[in-house]
């Protein structure tokens, strides 16, 4: 049950990290989109 409860906050940092990078993602290609445009 330790490792476990160690291991869940570690997994759920991870999976919010990843979001975090995909929505930066998302808005450097709408720049790059915006930008391309002029």
């Amino acid at each position: 049950m330790l490792v476990r409860g160690g291991y869940r906050p570690y997994f759920e940092n991870y999976t919010v990290d990843a979001s975090i990078f995909e929505m930066i993602f998302h808005l450097v290609k709408m720049i790059l989109k915006i930008i391309s445009q002029f």
